[in-house]
């Protein structure tokens, strides 16, 4: 096999690939990326640590042709990754020679790695399914995992709640996250889906999509044990965690009984300013709501410094009487 591309796109998909790889295996096979030729002029790049698999196609010109099976070989991930960075934007040719060695010609420049037989790299897992169930636009993916991995569960290893939860509702799709104190529920609307789907995917598995090429549109499919998400030109496969999500949507009230609506943008900037002044162990800002004004307050008792902010509002209630309320939150999660 061989093939010529341009350095600086095929360091862009191996940086996709990458964040695949296991930070630590006891398989010296998954510390390399495969490269094999497929029948379609692509270089298909994989990389993966048993739980997620990161898949790239990248058109290149091949100075072969394409056999069966392709021909695969294994390159150490590390030295291969900053071989092709170091090089800038220039075009490299690479050629895989007797006993897996991968020879990279690059202007004046010739580097050689010693691979390892494609062969043993672990199987993919094929997803039996041919149609995704559902499809959701690049954008609004990233933005409900980041949203939802804010509040995922960083301890609790044996429960779903280190995950994220996607689950089809006939107005759109939920992409939840919680750790019991906690909870985000991002909304896509208008997602469609060819089933219901309520599966929990490994929040780390999640966190390398905003780097995958391909279209601005994914394609979801969910199977018993895996989880394909495509953007055309690359693909991740994940395993699914197979324990029960808590029901989150106990603590969703359905009517509330009461409403405050103020700008957000004034509130984040004086929450910001008062956090200054929260005490070290609780970190905790105080909210004190009238029917026309919050009092955003905070205190260090060691210290004796204190501040407030007032910011108009709308406040009310469903009940008659006196509608104030104060409450207290953590500055951290709250910002």
């Amino acid at each position: 096999m061989k093939f010529s591309t341009n350095s600086k796109v095929l360091s862009k998909v191996l940086d996709s690939v990458a964040t695949a790889l296991p930070f630590k295996s006891v398989m010296a096979i998954l510390n390399t990326i495969l490269l094999e030729q497929d029948a379609t002029g692509h270089l298909r790049i994989t990389a993966s640590d048993l739980d997620r698999t990161i898949i790239e196609r990248l058109p290149v010109q091949f100075h072969t042709a394409a056999t069966i099976p392709p021909v695969r070989i294994a390159a150490p991930a590390k030295h291969f990754l900053e071989t092709i960075r170091a090089l800038g934007d220039v075009p490299v040719t690479i050629e895989v020679e007797p006993h897996y060695v991968l020879k990279i010609t690059a202007g004046t420049g010739e580097f050689t790695l010693s691979g390892h037989d494609g062969a043993d790299y672990p199987s993919v897992p094929t997803l039996e399914s041919r149609q995704p169930h559902f499809s959701v636009s690049r954008e609004m993916l990233i933005k409900g995992v980041t949203k939802a991995a804010f509040a995922v569960a960083k301890t609790k290893k044996h429960s779903a709640m280190v995950g994220i939860l996607f689950q089809t509702y006939p107005d759109g799709l939920r992409i939840v996250g919680t750790d019991s104190l906690r909870l985000v529920v991002y909304k896509a609307l208008r997602v469609e889906s060819a089933e219901p789907i309520k599966a929990v995917l490994p929040v780390d598995s999640l966190k390398g999509i905003a780097r995958m090429s391909g279209d601005t549109t994914c394609r979801v499919t969910m199977e018993k044990k895996h989880a394909a998400l495509d953007f055309g030109t690359s693909r991740l496969i994940t395993r699914r965690i197979g324990r029960p999500y808590p029901n989150y949507e106990r603590v969703l009230p359905m009517k509330s009984e009461h409403e405050l609506r103020v700008e957000r943008t004034r509130l984040l900037a004086a929450a910001r300013r008062i956090s200054l002044y929260a005490g070290s162990n609780a970190q905790q800002v105080r909210f004190e709501m009238t029917a026309d004004k919050v009092r955003i307050s905070a205190e260090d008792v060691e210290r004796a410094h204190s501040a407030f902010e007032e910011l108009p509002c709308e406040f009310g209630g469903t009940k008659g009487g006196s509608n104030d309320m104060s409450l207290a939150y953590s500055s951290d999660y709250l910002l």
